[in-house]
């Protein structure tokens, strides 16, 4: 993500599997996970994504897709990307949350040592 973008768009997508994925052949689930990582981790290096698995927590979402992009067309072309999997055949979407921020006017001039994506020693 650029530093001096005025905003950003973050993109909550929860997701919930079919049970009729359980039961495709293992040798199809297997290539449909290979296919999905590999989308979402071609989408990562355009924009911040994360991933988060909540299997065993909620009874109404399986995975958790955060996403935040500079631009909105960020956000719509890896939901049609997503789309375009095998896996998405199964997967519905019970939650979604869009929302418009802006970057804190502290952070582009404040650096100290550590800090993520500085040089800072």
């Amino acid at each position: 993500m650029s530093r001096s973008a005025a905003r950003q768009f973050i993109k909550y997508t929860a997701y919930r599997l079919d049970p009729q994925w359980r039961r495709l052949e293992a040798a199809r689930r297997d290539a449909g996970r290979g296919e999905f990582a590999a989308t979402i981790s071609e989408i990562g290096s355009g924009m911040m994504t994360r991933t988060y698995s909540s299997v065993g927590l909620r009874g109404d979402a399986d995975l958790l897709i955060w996403q935040a992009a500079d631009t909105l067309e960020q956000i719509q072309d890896s939901a049609a990307r997503v789309n375009a999997t095998e896996l998405a055949g199964y997967l519905s979407i019970p939650h979604s949350f869009l929302a418009m921020t802006r970057r804190s006017h502290y952070i582009d001039d404040h650096a100290h040592a550590g800090q993520e994506g500085t040089s800072v020693s």
